[in-house]
């Protein structure tokens, strides 16, 4: 009955170092799905941080887009702000609001938007370098003053 108690205890031992090894397996193999669940978690976070930031800058594209546009708006009002129809032609405006000798297109004006001052062929007589309107201040169309 000893050799059959010490082979008893021995395939014990055996088996319980057998389990111990397997229980390690298994835990290692736990750690390796926790660690494949956390990269998982991982990638998925990643791909909405990409997300987020790729609509981070569309939005900031857009706000570029619309901040041109306020500048382009801005500048367009100053420039009607900037002249003043005197005897039936568009004059330009220092920075006080008076008129200067500068004389503004009025087709560029109204047609292009454009503020283009003319070029001075003779007294009272102006060409556009833009259109090639001419215009003279004796017969100038009688537009309202602005």
């Amino acid at each position: 009955m000893g050799g059959d108690l010490g082979e008893w205890l021995s395939a014990g031992l055996k088996t319980s170092s057998e389990l111990t090894g397997k229980l390690k397996g298994l835990r290692d193999l736990e750690r390796q799905l926790d660690q494949v669940e956390l990269k998982k978690e991982l990638l998925d976070v990643s791909e909405r941080v990409l997300e987020l930031r790729e609509a981070l800058l569309q939005a900031r594209e857009e706000i570029h887009i619309r901040d041109q546009a306020i500048s382009d708006l801005e500048a367009a009002l100053a420039g009607k702000q900037s002249v003043r129809r005197i005897n039936g032609l568009l004059r330009e405006l220092d920075s006080d609001g008076c008129p200067t000798e500068v004389r503004i297109c009025d087709r560029c004006n109204s047609v292009e938007d454009k503020l283009v001052p003319m070029n001075r062929l003779s007294e009272g007589r102006f060409i556009c370098p833009n259109c090639k309107n001419s215009v003279s201040e004796y017969n100038a169309p009688p537009l309202p003053d602005l």
